[in-house]
């Protein structure tokens, strides 16, 4: 058991045990494959659902179960995060672990079966809550077996270890799409990685054998059996008088840094995939407007008349050579051509709109299909990059928060976040800045957007005695999910989903919000664990 009496001064990786590296490094990995589990979706949405629907990556009814997929991830995580949560202060942090670990592998592999949206978004609540609940427990179990000087750094670590799991989807779908030849076997990038998902399992072999219970674990179930009051893992407890201010900051904070993260750092973190696309729309002389029927009927025509050849080239490519027999893809191709087809000549002017605006989107779709090598590389460039200043933002906040508190060290990732978000999105993104700065942006929106999340593992620990740990520290990160659920749920059900953009700049001002909140918290910055 760490000595957390007191605060000692000295390097914090100082006086660190060899089995303390091996608890820090087991939670890290779980961690790592943990995000690996959640990146892996947002790596293959332009893929999966697509495949799954029959539809367009950017046509309306993909954005609405790509958001309800992300709904349903929020809330598995939610629920997996306070179970979890509160089994590890019951049966032992290391147990628990094991049974978090072996939910999101089995579950991911499994999502690679998905033969319809409904069933891949189902499958995404159970994978979240194995990923909701084992960072619960992670987090608690190395803020109880590390020296006090050392919390906030190795917190930071364990946190920041996700950016692994974020490179590790990127390189598997890399790897996948660019050497391993899946089209002659019959397989689909998005459902190999899926599989990969169930090697996490593996790590679970190695926390049976090594990892044991922390001290203070112990103890507090030796206290719970000779006081009534003292028993674990009981969330009610979380309300109480002594607890609830912790609470209701903890789930706040939670809440704004999920929300912002799922509704706008993913969009950002995309900058050049976007530069891409519209190198490649200028390339091909694509205009990605839509003339006004009433205003500019010449224009509309012609227009219609594009399409109409671009529809009929679908369906003679398919026809032709007198074929009896085809593929599902192809059925949903013909199917899809003939119904647009029938809707930009018809007389209805508001099926008409409807079917030019899909068509507009599948030719614009085609056109970045016979680029796809070029835009799948701007992609994960860009995500690489974000990922890099993410993970110094996630590693610096526990040094940061040591030097000026936890409160000043979420004061400034909160400002400055604010600010990232209003340059990439009101600024760079609409004015098609270059490459160069964007490659310059992405770290420094990363550091500041994602940072704070370390946070979230240095100072929730930091707010509840042994006994509640596991309950307060899930409590509190996962029902962060359901605030951004509800904001999922909302977009998805919107008719016409907003922009990335839009989302990004509807959700930004929580930052301000957060430094706010952040007044009324507690200072934790040189106190030991409550036991």
């Amino acid at each position: 058991m760490a000595d957390d009496s007191k605060v000692t001064s000295g390097k914090w990786y100082q006086g660190i045990s060899q089995y303390q590296w091996l608890v820090l490094t087991i939670a890290s990995l779980g961690w790592v494959f943990d995000i690996y589990e959640g990146q892996i979706f947002v790596a293959t949405m332009r893929d999966s659902m697509p495949d799954l629907l029959g539809a367009l990556p950017d046509d309306d009814i993909v954005k609405q179960w790509n958001d309800r997929a992300f709904g349903f991830f929020l809330l598995g995580g939610a629920f997996g995060g306070v179970l979890f949560g509160m089994l590890s202060d019951r049966i032992g942090r290391a147990k628990t672990m094991v049974y978090t670990i072996l939910f999101y592998s089995v579950f991911t592999a499994l999502s690679a079966f998905s033969q319809e949206a409904w069933q891949l978004a189902a499958l995404r609540f159970l994978v979240a809550m194995g990923v909701g609940g084992e960072w619960a427990v992670a987090s608690a179990m190395v803020a109880e077996v590390m020296p006090a000087r050392s919390r906030p750094v190795t917190s930071s670590i364990f946190h920041a270890s996700s950016v692994f799991g974020t490179l590790l989807a990127v390189g598997a779908i890399w790897v996948l799409v660019n050497y391993v030849p899946l089209a002659d076997w019959g397989v689909d990038a998005w459902r190999a990685a899926f599989v990969l998902g169930i090697l996490p399992a593996l790590l679970t072999l190695w926390i049976r054998w090594k990892l044991k219970e922390p001290e203070s674990w112990k103890a507090a179930k030796d206290r719970e059996s000779s006081d009534e009051k003292q028993q674990t893992g009981r969330i009610g407890d979380l309300f109480s008088p002594q607890h609830l201010r912790n609470t209701v900051i903890g789930v706040t904070l939670a809440t704004i840094g999920l929300v912002t993260f799922w509704g706008g750092h993913i969009y950002g973190k995309n900058a050049l995939l976007r530069l891409e696309q519209n190198k490649v729309l200028s390339l091909e002389k694509f205009d990605v407007s839509i003339p006004d029927r009433e205003k500019d009927p010449n224009a509309w025509e012609q227009l219609v008349e594009r399409q109409s050849k671009f529809l009929t080239s679908k369906i003679v490519g398919i026809e032709d050579g007198n074929r009896t027999t085809f593929s599902k893809e192809d059925k949903g191709v013909l199917s899809r051509a003939k119904t647009r087809l029938a809707g930009i000549v018809s007389e209805d002017r508001v099926i008409q709109k409807k079917a030019v605006g899909k068509t507009h989107n599948w030719m614009k779709a085609d056109l970045f299909a016979k680029h796809n090598s070029a835009i799948k590389s701007a992609e994960m460039t860009s995500m690489a990059l974000n990922t890099v200043g993410a993970g110094l933002g996630l590693v610096l906040f526990g040094g940061i928060s040591t030097r000026i508190g936890r409160k000043g060290a979420f004061v400034l990732y909160h400002a400055m976040a604010f600010v990232m978000m209003l340059v990439l999105f009101m600024w760079l993104l609409p004015s098609n800045a270059s490459q160069t700065v964007l490659m310059i942006c992405l770290p420094v929106f990363g550091f500041f957007t994602v940072g704070m999340h370390a946070g979230y593992a240095v100072y929730f620990p930091e707010l509840y005695p042994t006994r509640l740990r596991g309950t307060g520290t899930g409590f509190c990160f996962n029902m962060g999910r359901l605030g951004t659920a509800a904001a999922f749920f909302g977009f998805g059900a919107m008719a016409s989903p907003p922009s990335p953009e839009a989302k990004a700049m509807w959700l930004a001002p929580l930052f301000l919000v957060g430094v706010v909140v952040v007044l009324f918290a507690k200072e934790t910055r040189d106190e030991a664990l409550p036991e």
